[in-house]
């Protein structure tokens, strides 16, 4: 990893533990089951140190998480999310064309709370698959990347008024993410690999306690990964931006 890239991911790991708005999503409640929807506005950054572009595609995320409380302080969370996007795509010998993209992502949490605090820490499996059709003219390129990671994190929820209906939360995670890919184009080249990378993700955000059954949360999200363009210069890739959810309390 470049010295860039170490002091980027520094950066953002301090901002965040330093961030008065450290919060878990949700505090422990009497509550059972949770059903909450959620729409991710997602803007996907490739940055690379090296020629240091960025190319940015727009990808709306749906999503859907059901959590439940088998025994106190303890919370199962299951998310799943998937979205289509497109961006405007460059190749040096094809010219100027668009990318479409193809996005699903699952995420199992085990969550503890600790009791009388809040605060919890969690940990659990994710997947995530990512397609992305590069379209130039004639030319067609077709990149399917699967990620499999193991994600540890921490988070903090601080009410902003006596009776806790207004909340600030935010969850920052690290994972190890085990990623392969696969890729093909129309003049006839075919390569495939693997490896191991490190990744973050984080949000920071606000929440509405409407009433016993329901509650609105809007956050910012961000997903980090770093790994290796087709030239092996390291790079990161980041998916960011805003997420509105309504939280059902059964």
């Amino acid at each position: 990893m470049s010295r860039l890239n170490i002091k980027i991911l520094a950066l953002l790991l301090g901002f965040i533990l330093c961030s008065s708005a450290l919060a878990a999503d949700e505090e422990e409640s009497d509550t059972i089951i949770q059903l909450t929807p959620r729409v991710w506005l997602s803007s996907l950054n490739i940055v690379n140190d090296e020629e240091t572009s960025t190319d940015q595609i727009s990808i709306t995320m749906y999503g859907l998480t059901f959590a439940v409380n088998p025994v106190a302080n303890f919370n199962l969370l299951l998310t799943a999310f998937y979205g289509e996007g497109d961006g405007d795509y460059f190749n040096t010998y094809e010219g100027s064309g668009t990318t479409e993209v193809e996005r699903t992502d699952i995420e199992f949490l085990l969550r503890y709370n600790f009791p009388g605090k809040k605060f919890s820490v969690f940990f659990g499996p994710r997947y995530v698959d990512f397609k992305e059709d590069n379209i130039a003219g004639s030319f067609l390129a077709e990149d399917d990347v699967t990620i499999w990671l193991a994600e540890v994190g921490l988070g903090v929820v601080a009410d902003m008024s006596n009776n806790g209906r207004h909340r600030l939360f935010s969850n920052f995670t690290v994972a190890a993410a085990f990623a392969e890919y696969e890729y093909r184009d129309t003049n006839g080249f075919v390569e495939s690999g693997d490896d191991v990378y490190p990744a973050l993700d984080f949000n920071f955000g606000y929440q509405y306690v409407i009433g016993s059954y329901l509650s609105f949360s809007a956050r910012y999200r961000g997903f980090i990964l770093f790994d290796e363009n087709d030239v092996g210069h390291g790079r990161l890739n980041t998916l960011h931006g805003p997420e509105l959810a309504l939280t059902f309390y059964f």
